[in-house]
């Protein structure tokens, strides 16, 4: 009973807080429209307060790429954006769908969120360029490669596309792992946000951890997606470790 009450009054919190830290980034970017930035520091609070809402202790470790990095992490959960440490603010790539959820929706267009229809080409082509344009104005940028969210342990197959634009200009990419102890929290399949959200976050406390890589280049695309694919498979075999899994 007492999990089900939790799980609840997370939810209306999350629903509530997401929308006063939306409200105060438009009115940030209203003030200061010229700040390409002004996003950044209640994106980076609202993760915190997150955090602590979910009763979710996130370890960290690794070297925080610099910024203007291409950072390519597995993905497992709506909540991975929340995992990034304040001290590294990003942007991400989002399912052109996350666009239409409500609050959701404009609370990821006004944090300068780049979303691609991953059917059509042209989007896909279009991303890489928004992507690419923005790492060049020393924004650090992160890419969802497997294209949607996998339970562990797998890893999906990274798509080939942000690998040939950074080798097409000589740029390295930045794997990084996440994991969490209850495998519950991936998101996947038909399974509807409220459901998912009530069925999981009632637990008082909840481990994860986020660990950054070094940088990798090459000069075959197809190399360097293999050495990242290969990269993400072991870091997280190795976080999972550390809570006794396989």
């Amino acid at each position: 009973m007492f999990t089900s009450l939790r799980a609840y009054y997370r939810l209306v919190a999350f629903l509530f807080l997401s929308f006063g830290y939306l409200g105060w980034v438009l009115w940030r970017r209203a003030r200061h429209p010229q700040a390409p930035d002004a996003w950044v520091l209640p994106l980076s609070r609202w993760a915190r307060h997150m955090q602590r809402l979910l009763g979710l202790q996130v370890a960290t470790t690794g070297d925080l790429p610099p910024r203007g990095s291409l950072l390519l992490p597995n993905h497992r959960s709506y909540l991975d954006v929340i995992l990034f440490p304040p001290s590294l603010p990003v942007s991400f790539v989002a399912k052109s769908e996350v666009g239409r959820w409500p609050l959701i929706g404009p609370g990821t267009r006004a944090v300068q969120t780049v979303m691609v229809q991953r059917a059509v080409k042209d989007s896909r082509r279009a991303t890489r360029a928004a992507v690419m344009a923005r790492l060049a104005e020393g924004n650090s940028m992160v890419v969802f490669t497997e294209g949607t969210t996998v339970a562990a342990p797998a890893i999906g197959d990274l798509r080939p596309g942000m690998f040939q634009e950074a080798v097409a200009r000589g740029l390295p990419v930045y794997p990084v792992a996440l994991e969490y102890e209850n495998r519950d929290i991936a998101w996947v399949g038909q399974d509807t946000f409220l459901s998912h959200f009530l069925r999981t976050y009632g637990r008082r406390r909840q481990a994860a951890r986020i660990h950054f890589g070094p940088p990798l280049r090459g000069s075959d695309p197809e190399a360097l997606r293999q050495a990242t694919q290969q990269w993400l498979e072991r870091e997280t075999a190795r976080l999972r470790a550390g809570w006794g899994q396989s």
